[in-house]
């Protein structure tokens, strides 16, 4: 009698551990599922992660950033201007400058230039490919005393020379142009400048000279001389290609 008690314990117990295995089994197989889609779904969150890192690029105007820069180089000595840079991709800007400098107490010399440029910036980081437009003008001006024979008298006749020149460009460039999170922006240029048009007007002005003789003086050596050499100047200005180098942009883009 014991025995067949004990049997039906243990009967009892197979049955219930049969009930009871498959939900065990699938209280697993729930739990492997919810792991497998937790995974599936952290390579979606890493890759939100860099649009909030891009982001932190921009500035007051969003992907469009915009301030002042100065550039020291040559051919123009100091420029300042007006840059842009969209999303880190594309750039375009506009600078100007003016110098002017007496040479000695008889010559002067005056500079002047503007131009718009853009910039695309291949891999979105620093370094850009650029062109540049504008218009650049130098005036001279020096006092000189051209030598007249009149009577067989040596006569030396005050003058004042004025040549002014200006020529359009265009400047292929490539450069280093980085603008930090936080505004500041540093930079450096080297290309090519070609003059693609070029006009001058070279005047001569004679002191207490009677315009009836200044004719006479125009077919003087010394002053054919003069006009060749300031013609000559003009030409090496507005007609030749030069080195184009910025070696420091710096500003400020909001």
């Amino acid at each position: 009698m014991r025995l067949s008690r004990c049997r039906r314990l243990v009967s009892f117990c197979l049955v219930g551990i049969a009930s009871v295995l498959p939900m065990q089994l699938a209280f697993a197989e729930d739990a492997e599922d919810a792991a497998t889609e937790e995974k599936k779904s952290e390579p979606a969150k890493e890759e939100a992660a860099p649009s909030t890192a891009d982001k932190s690029h921009e500035g007051l105007f969003g992907a469009l950033r915009v301030g002042p820069t100065a550039s020291v180089g040559v051919p123009f000595l100091l420029n300042y201007g007006l840059d842009t840079t969209w999303d880190r991709r594309f750039g375009a800007g506009f600078a100007m400058g003016r110098f002017k400098r007496d040479l000695n107490a008889d010559s002067q010399i005056e500079l002047y230039n503007w131009d718009v440029r853009a910039r695309w910036f291949p891999w979105q980081g620093s370094f850009f490919l650029g062109a540049a437009f504008g218009n650049q003008g130098i005036v001279g001006k020096t006092t000189t005393k051209i030598k007249q024979t009149t009577g067989g008298v040596d006569l030396e006749v005050p003058a004042t020379i004025r040549l002014a020149v200006q020529s359009k460009y265009l400047t292929p460039h490539l450069g280093w142009f980085a603008t930090w999170d936080w505004g500041f922006t540093l930079g450096f240029e080297v290309g090519y400048q070609m003059p693609m048009s070029s006009k001058s007007d070279l005047q001569i002005a004679f002191d207490n000279m009677p315009a009836a003789n200044e004719e006479a003086l125009k077919n003087s050596d010394d002053y054919k001389k003069a006009e060749s050499d300031v013609t000559k100047a003009a030409e090496s200005f507005g007609k030749k290609p030069v080195p184009y180098i910025n070696l420091i942009r710096i500003g400020w883009l909001l």
